[in-house]
Order: structure tokens, then sequence, then C-alpha cells
């Protein structure tokens, strides 16, 4: 999976992806076109999600990489910004998350990398008519000793 990815407008979405986000009354499309363009979302970076909250589902932009609940410090979200779904359900980082918490990342686009001689040449990979991606994600509500 990816390493890095882009959100920006205009975008557009396919009728399938209009009609189930229409049933969860969220207008993702108005969201990201209203926000700043970003090109190069990193991990530990905030982005939007689309996700289940005390309203119902909303969208709101949350840290890229999961912190286990029971994570002393916040350095293995770094670590952890992909879930393999052979594992997901066991590996203890992701295990309780993918129970309860998941959520919709909206993408315009993905980076994947080439190794060529002299380095790495970036691929940016998207919906070939520029339709938004959608990618499953899973989140955790991890606060800091300091409680921030």
């Amino acid at each position: 999976m990816c390493g890095r990815y882009a959100t920006f407008g205009p975008v557009s979405l396919s009728r399938e992806a209009k009609t189930v986000l229409d049933q969860l009354e969220l207008d993702v499309v108005s969201e990201i076109n209203q926000r700043e363009d970003l090109f190069n979302i990193a991990p530990t970076q905030k982005a939007l999600v689309m996700a289940s909250g005390d309203q119902g589902y909303e969208i709101k932009p949350l840290r890229w990489g999961l912190i286990p609940i029971w994570a002393k410090d916040a350095k293995i979200g770094a670590k952890t910004i992909n879930a393999r779904a052979e594992t997901v359900a066991t590996k203890p980082a992701f295990r309780a998350a993918f129970k309860k918490r998941r959520c919709l990342v909206p993408a315009s686009g993905y980076f994947e990398w080439r190794v060529k001689e002299g380095g790495k040449q970036p691929y940016f990979i998207r919906d070939q008519v520029g339709d938004l991606l959608m990618f499953a994600g899973l989140w955790e509500a991890w606060r800091p000793a300091e409680g921030e």
C-alpha cells in the first residue's frame, strides 16, 4: 500500500459512491473542494476521514498513523500507517480498531515508487476519469499522558 497520497479539488464521485455518501448524509466533495489542496500527505500528518462520531457519520481531520489505545507515546503511529488484510484482525496494534472503529479515507490518488538507478521514481495513481478514491481505514481515540 502507499506511503503518500493526495487530496485536491475539484473532485467528483462515481454514481455508486454518491449514492452511499448520500445515505450517510456526507458531502465529502464540498468538504474537499473547500479545503486547501494537499498534494503530498505523509504519515503523521492530519487529513480528512469519514468516520462515525457523536452526531452519526462525519468528516473530520485525523492523524495518519494508528496509535493503539495502549501505546505509551505517539511514535508507534509512524509505523502503523498500513494494515494488512491477512493480519488486521489479529495484530495487537489493529485488532480493537478493526472490530469497532472503521472509516473511509478520501483521496484524489496515491504515490507508488519504482526503484531506478540513481534513486526512486514516483508514480501518481488515480482514477482514470478523476473520481475520488476511498481507502478503508481504522481509527483510535488515543490520548497522551499529558492530556493533549
